[in-house]
C-alpha cells in the first residue's frame, strides 16, 4: 500500500502551528518540522504543489471557502 502527504498539508499545519488564538495559545501543538522528521525513513511519498495544479477546477464546488481543503480535493 502507498502512502502520500501532501506538501498542503504541511503547509496548513505550519500555519496553524504559528497562529496563535485571542487568549494567545497556539492553534496547533503540532510542529511540522518536527513531523516531517519523525517521517524521514518511512516509505511515504511526497505531493508538491505543482503550477499546473492551480488550472484545475473542482467537479463540485465547496461548501467550506478553506484554500487549504481546495488544494487537497485538486491534488486528488
Amino acid at each position: 500500500m502507498e502512502f502520500y502527504v501532501s506538501a498542503a498539508s504541511i503547509c496548513d499545519m505550519r500555519f496553524k502551528w504559528q497562529a496563535l488564538h485571542r487568549a494567545g495559545d497556539g492553534k496547533s501543538p503540532l510542529n511540522p518540522g518536527r513531523l516531517l522528521a519523525a517521517l524521514k525513513d518511512r516509505n511515504l511519498f511526497y505531493l508538491n504543489l505543482a503550477v499546473s495544479i492551480w488550472g484545475r477546477a473542482l467537479a463540485a464546488p465547496i461548501l467550506r471557502k478553506d484554500p487549504f481543503d481546495e488544494m487537497l480535493l485538486i491534488q486528488a
